[in-house]
């Protein structure tokens, strides 16, 4: 697992592509996994957080 400050930045990065910023921000702290997944598919390869 990475640090949280750096899920939540690419997160932050995704969504803003995608418009679901704050969705994005709560759903990763609950979820994880899944908006790992989600991020994967719903992201632009160059606003993908590191991990992925």
């Amino acid at each position: 697992m990475l640090p949280f400050s750096l899920r939540q930045n690419g997160c932050k990065l995704c969504a803003e592509t995608v418009k679901t910023a704050v969705d994005c921000s709560e759903k990763i702290q609950k979820e994880t996994l899944m908006m790992s997944l989600l991020l994967s598919v719903l992201c632009p390869e160059p606003y993908r957080p590191p991990h992925l």
